[in-house]
């Protein structure tokens, strides 16, 4: 992809601007992939980076995805919103509460309070740091799953020893009347639920000094149910979080078929990192009382002269209408050892053609953006990767 003279880079709407800013201007919203759903409240991709110094631990930047800035040739991020101080090791996930739209960050590296709350929120409409209530257990980089106005919060990798990641390995944090006052969060607090039976538990004397190891491998909320498999077992597991409250088996022959997590696109749809493939591909999951069925729906390209879609454990959906996004970041440091003080970042959105299941099962994508931003940091340097979440509200 060649770069644009500064000719037909203004006659497609793109300006220069200073270091602090994009270098595009946002296209309206005819200029957009698919016209979306046509609701007024704007809603864009956030990444979160993780700095190298305690305090602040994360710093949130907002970003446009329907930009071409000229291939590999990175420009600067935009302004950051928001430092967050809290503790390290968080997930982050994206929560809307009535008028409210929150990026919600869950976990820590330590259970020492010195380090920040293990809750924070940013608000992304007030431009608002909130202080959350403190987990019953502080678990590092904990699986978050947002259903209705609650965050479910579990261990990724449960300890039988703690502190860290110690019991309870699954709480549940309600929003539905949370305030914020002052800069906190009040009327709301952490509740444990029922211990995952995938985790062990009742070990022997011999095996609690090697207890076994066990990670989550692979989860997904589908309606009021979070599907979880995890390492060393095979079959899936689901907790009804509005019926009996309870984990039981609903495949015990099968593991969900992709890594980490999968997010919903939007008509009965899920995408994820294929297990087997390593690639981004659709899923159809339907769950019943016992029972499940998953269905894949491959990812295809339609363009000439491009890449193929590529792969990434940070990604986003922009809606069945539009497309997703891939990002990934890497440190240009001269040193491979820390401090790390810059790191690029690259974002690709993908359109695909809506999802018709009688027309064939599976995603086209007929056009791609690339944006690489560049990001640098002197004074509270980088993690390596430094980005930690990438959510879209």
């Amino acid at each position: 992809m060649k770069r644009k003279n500064k000719e037909q880079r203004r006659a497609d709407g793109i300006t220069d601007r200073g270091s602090d800013s994009l270098e595009t201007m946002r296209p309206n919203k005819k200029q957009r992939l698919g016209g979306g759903s046509g609701s007024d409240e704007e809603t864009s991709p956030y990444l979160v980076v993780g700095h190298g110094s305690v305090s602040p631990a994360f710093s949130v930047f907002k970003v446009e995805p329907y930009t071409d800035g000229g291939g590999d040739t990175p420009v600067s991020i935009p302004r950051r919103l928001a430092r967050l101080k809290c503790k390290h090791n968080m997930s982050f996930v994206p929560l809307r509460l009535k008028d409210r739209r929150w990026i919600v960050g869950v976990g820590g590296s330590s259970t020492e309070n010195y380090y920040g709350p293990g809750t924070i929120i940013f608000d992304t409409e007030k431009q608002l740091v909130i202080r959350g209530p403190e987990p019953k257990s502080i678990k590092s980089h904990p699986i978050l799953l947002p259903i209705d106005q609650k965050i479910y919060a579990l261990s990724r990798s449960p300890s039988v020893k703690g502190p860290l990641d110690y019991l309870p390995w699954f709480e549940v944090l309600d929003l539905s009347q949370a305030q914020e006052v002052d800069g906190c969060l009040t009327n709301c607090k952490w509740s444990s639920l029922q211990r995952p039976p995938f985790f062990p538990w009742e070990l022997t004397p011999r095996q609690y000094l090697c207890p076994p190891r066990v990670a989550v491998e692979s989860y997904v909320a589908v309606g009021s149910h979070i599907l979880v498999s995890v390492t060393g077992r095979v079959g899936t597991y689901a907790f009804d979080t509005k019926g009996s409250k309870k984990w039981v088996t609903v495949d015990d022959e099968n593991n969900l078929p992709f890594s980490d997590g999968a997010i919903p696109h939007g008509g009965g749809l899920f995408l994820g990192l294929s297990s087997t493939t390593k690639a981004i591909t659709g899923y159809k999951i339907n769950i019943g009382t016992r029972s499940l069925s998953v269905v894949e729906i491959p990812v295809v390209s339609n363009l000439e002269d491009e890449e193929l879609v590529g792969r990434s454990h940070n990604f986003l959906s922009l809606g069945i209408d539009s497309g997703f996004c891939l990002v990934t970041c890497w440190s240009v440091d001269e040193s491979p050892y820390p401090p790390y003080h810059r790191a690029h970042i690259r974002v690709r959105t993908y359109r695909t053609d809506d999802f018709v299941e009688s027309e064939g099962k599976c995603l086209v994508v007929s056009k791609q953006w690339m944006q690489v931003y560049k990001i640098r940091d002197f004074i509270r340097t980088l993690d390596a990767p430094c980005l930690v979440g990438v959510v879209y509200i």
